[in-house]
């Protein structure tokens, strides 16, 4: 797990999920989207940084922005925020976050994690990976 982690391992991270009453579909979505993303972006565990009620994703780089993805359990939900890669969807709601330009997906089903969800996450890992992100932000406002 990344070094920031405040949960050492996804089995306690999905136990804490499974305490705090989340629903176990959410959990199995929640594994599909790791899976995915450490396939698609060619990361491992270190890139993940677990705590209680979320967990980021973060670039295999040190540099001043890491995270791309963020991942919040609720009970019955996940929100999915990917940073600011350049587009703004209908689907998600586009919102400023403690000083970062994100897109809010939310997933209550498998049918919401779309190809679309999956295009904005790839988005958001090359733009944090190549250090663009900035630019592009002072460019939109």
């Amino acid at each position: 797990m990344h070094k920031k982690s405040k949960i050492s391992s996804w089995e306690e991270f999905y136990q804490t999920q499974r305490s705090r009453n989340v629903k176990d579909h959410l959990i199995e979505l929640s594994q599909r989207i790791v899976s995915d993303i450490k396939a698609n972006q060619e990361i491992d565990d270190s890139a993940f940084c677990l705590a209680p009620k979320n967990f980021t994703v973060n670039v295999p780089r040190d540099q001043k922005r890491t995270v791309f993805v963020n991942v919040i359990f609720n009970v019955n939900s996940l929100k999915i925020e990917t940073l600011f890669h350049g587009e703004k969807t209908e689907k998600a709601r586009f919102i400023i976050k403690k000083g970062h330009v994100v897109n809010e997906f939310k997933l209550v089903r498998e049918s919401d994690y779309t190809e679309e969800l999956k295009t904005y996450i790839e988005g958001a890992f090359h733009v944090i990976l190549h250090n663009e992100y900035d630019t592009l932000v002072e460019k939109f406002y």
